[in-house]
């Protein structure tokens, strides 16, 4: 995110199929692909360690530009699933960034996240940002069996969690692993780290990037006319 705050170039946007792989310390293997071009939707799905867990679910977003801000709508759905059964199904959260055009930039994440075990009748949910006397991250939530509450829970997205007095989670003991680099040979013909853009984008070419970039994008919109196409001839 540092990254993309502090660049105001055009972003690269993803090619319909176009995918993405990686893996961490631990073993985990996660996998996302471009799976609609307009509205643009992203699929993924993660594998834990030994497989002990699997999450999956999609996204797109909606912008919605203020003076000097814009409220990232994430629409979507996510679902993870342990080795003994359970599923829990929940949303995203938005994100707001401000100072766009002058003064700091800030990103924050905003809004509720709502999670539902319909097996084990269990939800809970989580209020980002919704008490201004404290810092902004600051959240606060609930969890209920059958409608009734049996834990409480609360912390900040970038520092702790603690549930019923009792801390499960603490940015400074337990940080994220780095995402580990997956050799060529592995990784597939539509990965997103074999696009000429992105090659000649890391060379400093600017101009066969920006050339290279067009021919992507020109060849994804013949297809997508061509579905059109397509999908008129069939009625």
């Amino acid at each position: 995110i540092n990254i993309l705050l502090a660049n105001f170039g055009k972003p690269i946007n993803p090619i319909l199929g176009e995918t993405f792989q990686g893996h961490f310390i631990d073993g985990s293997m996660g996998y996302a692909e471009q799976t609609s071009h307009h509205p643009p939707v992203s699929s993924f799905q993660f594998f834990g360690p030994n497989k002990n867990y699997h999450l999956s679910g999609y996204m797109n977003y909606a912008a919605h530009a203020g003076f000097t801000s814009v409220l990232v709508e994430n629409i979507g759905k996510r679902q993870i699933q342990f080795h003994d059964g359970q599923v829990i199904k929940y949303n995203f959260c938005n994100e707001r960034l401000h100072g766009l055009f002058w003064g700091t930039i800030r990103h924050e994440t905003i809004g509720d996240l709502t999670f539902k075990d319909e097996k084990n009748k269990l939800e809970g949910y989580i209020k980002i940002a919704n008490d201004k006397k404290r810092v902004s991250d600051y959240f606060e939530g609930e969890i209920t069996k059958n409608g009734f509450p049996v834990s409480t829970l609360f912390g900040t997205l970038l520092g702790y969690l603690d549930c019923d007095g009792k801390r499960y989670w603490d940015f400074r003991d337990l940080k994220p692993f780095d995402p580990l680099p997956i050799e060529d040979v592995h990784r597939l013909p539509s990965d997103a780290g074999k696009r000429d853009d992105l090659q000649f984008l890391a060379e400093g070419d600017l101009e066969k990037a920006q050339i290279a970039k067009e021919k992507l994008e020109n060849g994804q919109r013949h297809d997508r006319d061509l579905r059109k196409k397509h999908a008129k001839s069939q009625h």
